[in-house]
């Protein structure tokens, strides 16, 4: 499941197509995680690239607030406050 770098890699696989064989071969960084852990990943590297407006910033921080308390529920170590 491709978590981060969608675009990037849509882009590298329409170049590839159109013969440009330059990114032929691209380092990725291969991890397992929960789905919840997933989602988080999401979250945060979309808050990081993309410009949002204020209510996505706010919809965003309210998800990762649920997460975290899930985590916390599961007995995963959740440092600092929520």
């Amino acid at each position: 499941e491709l978590i981060g770098g969608e675009r990037r890699y849509t882009a590298i696989l329409k170049n590839i197509e159109n013969g440009d064989m330059t990114y032929e071969y691209i380092p990725c960084k291969i991890v397992t995680m929960s789905d919840i852990d997933a989602r988080k990943r999401l979250i945060l590297n979309n808050m990081e690239n993309d410009p949002l407006t204020n209510a996505e910033k706010l919809e965003a921080v309210e998800e990762l607030k649920e997460i975290y308390k899930a985590k916390k529920a599961a007995g995963e170590n959740v440092p600092g406050r929520i």
